[in-house]
């Protein structure tokens, strides 16, 4: 918001996300994240012991939490507005390659700055970056990949800051024709955002939107390179370029640590499943229907945002009635 309404030269760069908890529970391993403890922690079936197994275990990580949450949603969308660079989302706070952001961002900030002090040139502010058509693809991303709720209150804010028309009704235009092509926890313990990483991360699922024509292509990002021409380069599906390849792959460790970039382990394949890996494409989506949607009723009449994504039956998904 800050960066939008002073509109200098800008680029976001996070901590990271926490690698997923792991626990073994009933011979099993199964991924953990807080949400997870807080269930156990309030079900009065599960024991006390199998309680504080998992609470030691849901947070194992610095980084901002291990799923599909607000900040980690937020760092992904700043991907989609073109204000950082990619991996941003998706990469692990505990790897290695996480640094290479850091000092990837300082070298660019300083070309920026010197474009826009010293040669007068505008494109190189944030405003002229995050248009409305990089809003709009930012959402088209959330929906698709179900992002938390509270990204829609943080993005009208934005576009309210950079004095962009960008509203509710344009977020429900958007929901009602854009699929879910990713389901990350909470919406499920089987991914978490080290297999969107893994999957191409945030370029993953905008290169199937893009290739399912559900995005605005004549944007640019901090880098100064074009959609297309970034899917190109970093679209795992398409892309040539070993050390991105690489850098998707960058993992866990499962190594219990507060230290940021201490680890170098990487997967041994990258998930370019897009029938039923983490990313999927259009064809096999979650669902034909987004991660968020808009509903309008008496109890919202300027509308409200519900996460489909984390839907956990059909029930809800019923005709409409009347209002009560």
């Amino acid at each position: 918001m800050a960066s939008l309404r002073l509109n200098i030269p800008v680029i976001f760069v996070s901590g990271g996300p926490m690698e997923a908890g792991k626990t073994k529970l009933s011979d099993k391993i199964i991924k953990l994240d807080l949400v997870d403890a807080m269930i156990q922690g309030a079900d009065p079936k599960v024991s006390d012991d199998q309680s504080n197994q998992v609470e030691r275990s849901a947070c194992p990580t610095c980084g901002s939490c291990s799923g599909m949450f607000t900040a980690n949603s937020m760092n992904c969308l700043t991907e989609a507005l073109g204000l950082s660079q990619p991996g941003n989302g998706s990469l692990l706070a505990t790897h290695a390659d996480r640094k290479q952001l850091f000092l990837n961002a300082g070298k660019r900030i300083v070309e920026l700055t010197k474009r826009y002090y010293e040669q007068d040139d505008e494109s190189a502010l944030p405003r002229n970056i995050a248009s409305k058509a990089a809003f709009e693809n930012a959402m088209t991303l959330d929906i698709a990949m179900g992002g938390s709720t509270n990204t829609v209150l943080h993005l009208l804010a934005a576009a309210q800051e950079a004095e962009i028309d960008f509203t509710m009704s344009d977020i429900d235009k958007l929901s009602r024709k854009v699929p879910q092509l990713c389901k990350v926890a909470p919406s499920t313990q089987k991914y978490h955002m080290e297999d969107v990483h893994r999957a191409g991360g945030v370029l993953g699922i905008l290169g199937e939107l893009d290739r399912a024509g559900l995005l605005n292509r004549n944007v640019k990002n901090v880098l100064g390179l074009t959609l297309p021409q970034t899917l190109e380069q970093y679209d795992i599906t398409v892309t040539q370029d070993e050390a991105v390849k690489k850098m998707f792959r960058a993992g866990p460790a499962g190594i219990r640590t507060t230290q940021a970039f201490s680890q170098d382990c990487r997967w041994d394949s990258l998930d370019d499943d897009r029938t039923a890996g983490c990313i999927r494409s259009l064809e096999y989506a979650y669902s034909k229907d987004g991660g968020l949607a808009v509903l309008y009723g008496n109890f919202a009449e300027n509308g409200c945002i519900v996460k489909t994504a984390a839907w956990m039956t059909a029930s809800l998904n019923s005709p409409a009635g009347e209002s009560v």
